[in-house]
């Protein structure tokens, strides 16, 4: 559409230059001084239009190539972002609305701790809510295995003109590695498995598991890829080695069932800093078929010091409750929840009270099981 309306305007230059022309062939015989200064001051404005015209389709095609192939510039709310031509829920949902509703109560949560929180974004996907909280002010070491993924994410940021929080105090920093979190156990280099058509939906198992498929439980064949990425322990890699702060604020995890290896490979770190705060995904099934215990993540919450308050439902849920205490209720509810996954808030006692008003505004009831 740009590029016939630049065709246009330059026919519609070529054509009041060829008038210009005539008529001083005109004027020279006529003495027309009066039409001919006329007309040029027309062909100026012209030309003026079509310089501005071709500036702004480079500037826009160059904002369009810094996102990666099969994915192009959206808007969302306070940043841009790269989001995928093909059908994504996450990102048709923010071309929709703007946002996507399961970083709102992140965003809560950070207003709550300060103006310049420091966030754990693991899993951080295409980066919708690492965007959102950099916009915000806050500084997000962002982990994304996924080399898609990843490079979606870094061209974001990119775009964004988000700088790294090791170079000095900004409002709105963003570190993005291209690394899988996992447990010591687990460390080295892992092959990504993701959902046909849906690289949102990636997991992470050993190599030496996937040669044995044997070993993962019920994960069908199609979901194997051929890429690969190193996995490291937070505890090990980010913060003993000056590769980030040395403590975070507020902690999100989104694995797809690694939630736990991530959690024990950052045991030393959380316990000695313990984050004000934590988002995870909880999915059993899928803790299982990675050889976890579903019981063992809520427990490591439940006996540091953290309320752990459940978003039921799918993206952008309703309906909240608290587990109160690790006995058989908790077994009874990880019974009736092993076939799905749930969104798990765990806040510290310590910094959020029960009468805190955040727990109102985020609309998290209490209710015994």
């Amino acid at each position: 559409m740009a590029g016939e309306a630049s065709v246009s305007m330059m026919l519609l230059l070529l054509a009041s230059l060829l008038i210009c022309f005539l008529f001083e062939g005109v004027i020279a015989d006529g003495g027309y001084d009066g039409q001919l200064s006329d007309l040029r001051q027309r062909v100026q404005h012209l030309e003026k239009q079509l310089s501005m015209s071709n500036s702004n389709m480079n500037n826009n095609a160059k904002l369009y190539h810094r996102c990666p192939y099969g994915t192009q510039l959206g808007n969302a709310r306070g940043f841009v972002i790269c989001l995928r031509d093909a059908f994504s829920l996450i990102d048709e949902e923010i071309r929709r609305s703007g946002k996507w509703e399961d970083c709102e109560v992140l965003m809560e949560i950070s207003s709550v701790l300060g103006q310049q929180v420091h966030v754990l974004d693991v899993g951080a996907n295409i980066g919708a809510c690492t965007m959102a909280l950099a916009a915000a002010g806050h500084h997000v070491v962002a982990v994304e295995p996924h080399p898609k993924l990843f490079s979606q994410l870094n061209a974001s940021v990119a775009l964004n003109g988000f700088p790294s929080f090791r170079h000095g105090r900004h409002h709105g920093a963003v570190d993005v590695h291209r690394v899988a979190l996992t447990s010591k156990e687990k460390a080295g280099r892992v092959l990504l498995w993701e959902r046909p058509r849906n690289p949102a939906a990636t997991f992470t198992m050993s190599l030496d598991a996937a040669a044995a498929a044997s070993s993962v439980k019920d994960i069908p064949a199609t979901y194997y890829t051929s890429e690969s990425a190193d996995a490291v322990t937070l505890d090990d890699t980010f913060f003993w080695q000056g590769r980030g702060p040395r403590s975070f604020d507020l902690v999100k995890i989104d694995v797809n069932g690694g939630e736990l290896d991530v959690v024990e490979g950052a045991m030393r770190t959380f316990l000695r800093y313990p984050p004000k705060a934590f988002k995870f995904e909880f999915w059993p099934a899928n803790i299982r078929k990675l050889d976890g215990d579903p019981l063992k993540l809520l427990s490591f919450f439940l006996e540091n010091g953290y309320h752990l308050w459940v978003l039921q439902g799918t993206a952008g849920s309703e309906s909240t409750f608290r587990i109160l205490d690790e006995g058989q209720s908790l077994l009874d509810h990880l019974a009736r929840i092993e076939k799905r996954f749930i969104d798990v808030i765990a806040l510290s006692s310590a910094r959020f009270p029960p009468k805190n008003s955040m727990r109102q505004s985020l609309g998290l009831a209490e209710l015994s099981l």
